[in-house]
């Protein structure tokens, strides 16, 4: 019962040809919003600890990110 899975999705592509556009996708400042926004509303319903799993181009993103979703107030 307090296990609560979510995910996070953003653009990227499963196929070789679009690893570049993938790429960029990962520095888009927006999808960081996304994934601050997302953060702040998990602390604001009370939960306070968040284990995180990423795989290939997720995980270029989230280390890009993380240092400004994790410092919460």
């Amino acid at each position: 019962a307090h296990i609560k899975p979510f995910l996070f999705n953003w653009p990227g592509s499963s196929h070789p040809i679009f690893y570049w556009s993938a790429q960029r996708a990962a520095y888009d400042t927006d999808t960081h919003k996304d994934l601050r926004t997302f953060v702040q509303s998990l602390h604001t319903a009370g939960i306070r600890t968040l284990h995180v799993m990423c795989h290939s181009m997720g995980t270029r993103f989230f280390l890009k990110v993380s240092h400004a979703v994790f410092y919460l107030n």
